[in-house]
């Protein structure tokens, strides 16, 4: 008898049961239940105790005012226009570097210039300076070798440039450059002596040559 009444408890629970999922599920299929409902209506259904959602808090959009829109406008174009004024600065300072650096260039290649034209006068006062000196030792080596024995030229001009002997034999009188010339008698200095009669000739010294 007893397990009948269990029985029959059992199903009177079970039908009440499958009566509210039901009647959750149609309410919730046709929208009149959310998911909310549903878990609260379940959990008193178990006896549990639900804590009650917080509050939904709608936060409203506050429209800005003409005078802050303002502002907001204000404030940007101040930033845009220290932002213009900073490129403007620093284009100008860029401008200025350049020309600078252009100006250094030009002073560079001015310096350049003088210390060229400083170089060429400075080799041409040189230049000078050593064809004096040169003409000087000359003027003294030739009075000497006009002065001296014919055989002393003789040995000197065996061992010396035949374009420096030449040069003497050219700027001598004559007959002291016959009388130096007539002492090269050995094999080697009468090929000495063609050579420099055969140089001097082409000088148009053809007195020498000629003797």
């Amino acid at each position: 008898m007893g397990n009948v009444i269990f029985k029959i408890m059992v199903a009177v629970a079970l039908a009440h049961f499958l009566a509210l999922i039901g009647i959750l599920g149609f309410a919730m299929t046709t929208g009149r239940l959310d998911d909310e409902k549903a878990q609260q209506y379940l959990a008193t259904w178990r006896g549990e105790k639900l804590v009650p959602p917080p509050p939904v808090v709608e936060v409203v959009e506050q429209k800005e005012s003409p005078q802050q829109a303002e502002n907001r406008i204000a404030e940007t174009e101040k930033k845009r226009e220290k932002i213009s004024r900073e490129v403007q600065l620093y284009l100008e300072l860029l401008e200025s570097m350049q020309g600078t650096v252009q100006t250094a260039r030009d002073t560079l290649e001015k310096d350049r210039k003088k210390l060229r034209q400083q170089q060429k006068l400075f080799a041409a006062k040189l230049k000078e300076h050593n064809e004096k000196i040169s003409n000087e030792s000359f003027r003294k080596t030739l009075a000497k070798y006009s002065a001296i024995k014919a055989s002393s030229v003789k040995d000197d001009f065996m061992h010396m440039e035949q374009d420096d002997v030449v040069r003497y034999l050219t700027a001598m009188k004559p007959d002291v450059a016959t009388a130096i010339l007539q002492k090269f008698r050995t094999p080697e200095e009468q090929t000495r002596r063609r050579d420099l009669i055969k140089k001097m000739e082409q000088f148009g010294v053809i007195d020498v040559a000629k003797k």
